[in-house]
Order: structure tokens, then C-alpha cells, then sequence
């Protein structure tokens, strides 16, 4: 770039603001959003001059071959795949955090080093653009191929264990409606389908699942897939189909109550956090002499509101983030007694 230099001060907060155009984007125009590229052979630019953007892992081997040259490298992981990795691991481990681990070390093997706190069902490998994993599947190598080969993808190399005591099916209804919140709101797929995604896979989380829901869940899945402008909407895609595909005892179970009373599991993990980010002068409010424990609230916004052991919701007293509103006044709308309102903040938390 020569002597050009551009200063936009630090990058918004949000998911697809670490997306590689996105960045180039930031940097070149200001603008932090994703830009279309039909495949991953189109150049980024910056000041109309092809650009390359690695993360610091790639960075960190390619200095460590410099100096020490590739053999070191080439001995640890596998013939195709060699190296090590960092792997961040959360959910059912009592060690979260970020491990360095050789390429084709089996998912089981990764887990175990945080500690599971308990049995687990599910491994969410890949990030919450990654792809649920079955137990079937727990001693598959962590190498891009052999993910592929069973419907996965080492993706941003996340892995979530989910526990035997949690609800996939409400985790994965929090991580759609977290995805949808975080859309570049350019492209109308993303923008509508990803919300009409979101609510499909919370009703069927609560119990108040319609008989058509999952073929029209489905058919919204494969509308959205391949049709945006970044790869947000297809990994948002990726996690509820695989959802839908290794929780199917549960979705037939969900589908067919018609109270989340009847569903002893709830969402248990940290994910996905309260989003950051400006807040309202809003909190949520709940009328206990009305709320009758549907739970519905809890699948929308784990962010502000957990159940207690009884189903009634606990809910965080602080003004509600700006990226929670408009999910917020949808919690309203559903809410089967109408307890939740809307007030205005008394003061600063």
C-alpha cells in the first residue's frame, strides 16, 4: 500500500465483522461487512491492490518454519494434514479454554483434556457455523477431511460438548437466534430467513411446535443455504440441519408435546453471551401473578432470562442490549399469558 495508511479506529463488535472481506472491507472503506465473492479465488482488495489476511495461528506456524524449517512441523500430526493446532473447547468441561492439540488427534481425545463435568450427547465442532456431532462419531480424527467425511468442518476450531442433561434442541435455538441477531443485514435471505429460522426452532424448543413446523424449518434451511452475499447464513444453516439431524429423537419428541412442562431438559451451557455491544434504556419485566412457566421466554432470550428449578423465569434487572429489542418485543408478542413487558430503565446498572 506504500505510504497509504488508513485509520479507522477499532473494529465494531459483531459476529461477521472477523470475516476476511469484511476486514479488508473495514480497512479499505470503513465499512465492516462482508463483501461478495462467489469463491475463495476472488482477491480481497485494499486500495485497489490484492490483499491476503491469515489469522495468528497460520502467522505463528509460518514464523516457526522460518526459523526452524518444516521438519519439526511435518512430524507432528498427520501425512496429509500435518501440524498442531489450537482448539478452544466450552460447554460440559470443567477446563474451558484454548489447547494445542496435533492435527488428527480423535474429537474424544480433545474433549477429555477440559474434563467432561458429565456424559455427553453432542460435540458442536466447528463454532456455531460448525455442525453437531453424535456420539457415533466422538473418535473421528480432527483433520478437515475426515470432518468433512461425517457432515463436520473444523470451521473457527470450536468444540462445544453438550451434556447428557441438556436440550439440544434449546441450545440449538439459542444459537440461531444469536446468529440471526448478528446478520450484515445486506442480504434478504439472511435477513428475513435466518429470524424465520430462529423462531422455528424456538417454538419447536418450547413445546409449541404447529403440525407443519419442521418441513417448513426444512424448507426454510435449504431457501437460505448458498444465497447470501458471505458464508454467515450457510454456517447458521450447517448447525440447525445437523441439529435436526442428531437431536431427531428430541425434534420428534418436541414436535409432537404441546408444553414444554413435558420436556425435562433445558438450555444449561454459557452460550451464546450476552451480546455486546450499545444498550437500551429497556429492561424486560415479568408479571408473576400471570406467568404460568411456559419456559418460551427462557428460549429467546437465555441472554436475560433462566428458569428456576420450578420452570418460572429469573431475569436480569440490567437495560437490555440494542441488539436484544427487537427480540425482546417478539418475546411479548409469543408469550401464551402476555407476563412479559417492556418498561422503561428506572436508572443506570
Amino acid at each position: 500500500m506504500g505510504s497509504r495508511r488508513r485509520a479507522h479506529g477499532p473494529a465494531p463488535d459483531g459476529f461477521v465483522v472477523g470475516e476476511e472481506s469484511a476486514l479488508a472491507n473495514w480497512i479499505d472503506a470503513g465499512v465492516p461487512v462482508p463483501v461478495f465473492r462467489p469463491d475463495k479465488g476472488v482477491p480481497l482488495r485494499i486500495a485497489r491492490r490484492p490483499a491476503l489476511i491469515h489469522n495468528t495461528e497460520t502467522l505463528a506456524h509460518i514464523g516457526l518454519i522460518g526459523r526452524y524449517g518444516s521438519a519439526p512441523f511435518q512430524a507432528r500430526g498427520t501425512p496429509q494434514e500435518p501440524g498442531t493446532c489450537l482448539v478452544t473447547l466450552s460447554g460440559a468441561v470443567a477446563q474451558q479454554g484454548v489447547v494445542e492439540v496435533d492435527r488428527g488427534t480423535p474429537l474424544h481425545e480433545i474433549v477429555a483434556l477440559g474434563g467432561p463435568t458429565e456424559p455427553l450427547q453432542a460435540l458442536l465442532v466447528g463454532g456455531y457455523g460448525g455442525a453437531w456431532i453424535g456420539p457415533e462419531y466422538f473418535a473421528t480424527p480432527y483433520t478437515h477431511s475426515a470432518l468433512r467425511s461425517v457432515g463436520g468442518t473444523l470451521g473457527v476450531g470450536v468444540i462445544v460438548a453438550l451434556g447428557q442433561s441438556a436440550c439440544g434442541i434449546a441450545e440449538s435455538a439459542r444459537i440461531a437466534r444469536y446468529l440471526a441477531s448478528q446478520s450484515a443485514g445486506q442480504c434478504g435471505p439472511c435477513v428475513y430467513g435466518l429470524p424465520a429460522v430462529a423462531d422455528d426452532l424456538a417454538r419447536l424448543a418450547s413445546g409449541h411446535a404447529d403440525a407443519g413446523l419442521v418441513s417448513r424449518l426444512n424448507r426454510r434451511l435449504n431457501q437460505v443455504k448458498g444465497r447470501g452475499a458471505c458464508r454467515h447464513p450457510d454456517g447458521a444453516v450447517a448447525m440447525a440441519q445437523s441439529a435436526l439431524h442428531v437431536f431427531a429423537n428430541d425434534v420428534a419428541l418436541h414436535a409432537r408435546i404441546e408444553s414444554v412442562h413435558t420436556c425435562s431438559r433445558r438450555a444449561r451451557s454459557d452460550f451464546p453471551i450476552r451480546l455486546a455491544g450499545e444498550v437500551s434504556r429497556l429492561r424486560i419485566s415479568i408479571n408473576p401473578a400471570v406467568c404460568d412457566a411456559y419456559g418460551y421466554c427462557a428460549e429467546l432470550l437465555p441472554e436475560v432470562i433462566v428458569l428456576d428449578e420450578w420452570g418460572y423465569p429469573i431475569v436480569d434487572p440490567r437495560p437490555l442490549a440494542n441488539g436484544l429489542v427487537e427480540t425482546a418485543k417478539r418475546a411479548v408478542r409469543d408469550c401464551p399469558k402476555r407476563a412479559i413487558e417492556l418498561r422503561a430503565s428506572s436508572g443506570d446498572h
